[in-house]
């Protein structure tokens, strides 16, 4: 993979102002900041819970709570109320096609605002997001200045303030009320399409070979899916909206891991189409599995994912998930490494 833009070794600046955020899981915050968000660790020191971060010029401190924390009241979650923190990148767009395919919910999606300054404006794109305790972080690029016409009157920049805020407040609980249902016969040929789609989109960048062409046509095919939906051992869970399913997760009871330490029930799939990654949807079926997990007594789900999926580790290690060990994945004759996670229930 190239180097992030934003990867350079800044060692010797130094920010005037950096601010130290209080969190509840080291490891958690640094899958969130380093493996998703391209944060590089300056300074670590994992006895005593801390990390110092930079993501080009922007620095922050991390530190994990404890009794010898500075800590001025009772935290409740989310962290942060009253502040977001503005970090400049040099690719917002591609962070942001980054989180998205981790399927990280958005506070905001990407957005280009002007901002007035006296004459001028000033340019951004933005995107905005909450880390895992609610820190909100606002990730911006900069696009220049253009003149600024006359404002008319205070009340219509008081109306377009009120307006963004009753956007934003509708925005942010979309995924509330995610409609989730077991799937049944009558979505097999829909969840077959859906595999289809996104496997090709997630691991074939380039072009589609024979080779892989006749794996995912002799894979996902619907007499299979309805064969899937008909197994008791097996659970799928679908979202929809108005047009039909647009992700789904399914859990495998009585799969034998290839690690030591895990229990019999391994997330086997999930998967939510591209066009739809960023809508929480993905967190929503794995928080609505490990519900259903949980309410049977199982202790603990594991699951394997492409050592190259970036995006799809970040996503299951801020989800909770611990990385225990390496198998392959094999189609054919050939093997591709994946790694093993796993989550205590």
């Amino acid at each position: 993979m190239p180097a992030d833009p934003d990867d350079t070794d800044h060692t010797d600046h130094w920010a005037a102002l950096v601010p130290e955020l209080l969190v509840t899981d080291l490891d958690r915050s640094l899958a969130f900041y380093v493996d998703l968000c391209r944060f590089r660790i300056r300074i670590s020191r994992p006895g005593d819970g801390f990390a110092y971060l930079e993501h080009g010029q922007a620095q922050i401190m991390l530190e994990e709570l404890s009794d010898e924390a500075w800590q001025t009241a009772d935290l409740s979650a989310p962290f942060g109320r009253g502040i977001n923190l503005q970090i400049e990148v040099t690719d917002v767009t591609a962070l942001h096609a980054r989180v998205t395919q981790a399927e990280w919910p958005l506070f905001q999606p990407l957005t280009t605002q002007w901002y007035r300054d006296g004459a001028i404006k000033h340019g951004q794109t933005e995107f905005l997001l909450q880390d895992p305790d609610g820190y909100l972080l606002r990730f911006m690029q900069h696009l220049g200045q253009r003149p600024s016409p006359p404002r008319t009157t205070h009340r219509i920049h008081l109306a377009k303030n009120t307006q963004n805020h009753s956007l934003k407040r509708s925005g942010s609980t979309q995924t509330d009320a995610m409609p989730l249902r077991p799937a049944t016969l009558a979505d097999a040929s829909s969840i077959a399409a859906l595999s289809i789609e996104t496997w090709l989109n997630t691991y074939l960048k380039h072009g589609v070979s024979p080779f892989f062409a006749d794996y995912v046509l002799d894979t996902f095919t619907t007499a299979k899916t309805e064969q899937l939906i008909s197994d008791p051992a097996q659970y799928i869970l679908l979202s929809e909206n108005a047009d039909g399913p647009d992700g789904f997760i399914r859990l495998t009871l009585g799969a034998a891991a290839p690690v030591a330490g895990c229990s019999d029930t391994e997330i086997a799939t999930l998967y939510v189409q591209p066009r739809h990654h960023g809508k929480g949807i993905g967190k929503a079926l794995l928080q609505a599995a490990v519900d259903h997990a949980r309410a049977r007594g199982i202790a603990s789900l594991w699951l394997t994912t492409n050592a190259e999926n970036l995006p799809a580790i970040a996503f299951y290690r801020a989800q909770g998930f611990t990385h225990i060990g390496d198998t392959h994945f094999r189609i054919g004759t050939q093997g591709y490494l994946n790694h093993v996670y796993r989550k205590n229930l």
